[in-house]
């Protein structure tokens, strides 16, 4: 699940930052996070 979590995180991140202009973006901001916790997850299971 938290596979599942980060690869589509970091795909949306992706996608959707030169839209959003990258990190001034409270979206990409948050999504970046879930992404860093989703590959710590993998990493510790």
């Amino acid at each position: 699940m938290s596979l599942i979590v980060w690869v589509g995180a970091l795909q949306i991140m992706l996608d959707k930052g030169k839209d959003l202009d990258w990190f001034n973006s409270p979206v990409i901001r948050t999504l970046t996070v879930v992404a860093l916790v989703g590959l710590l997850a993998c990493s510790v299971v």
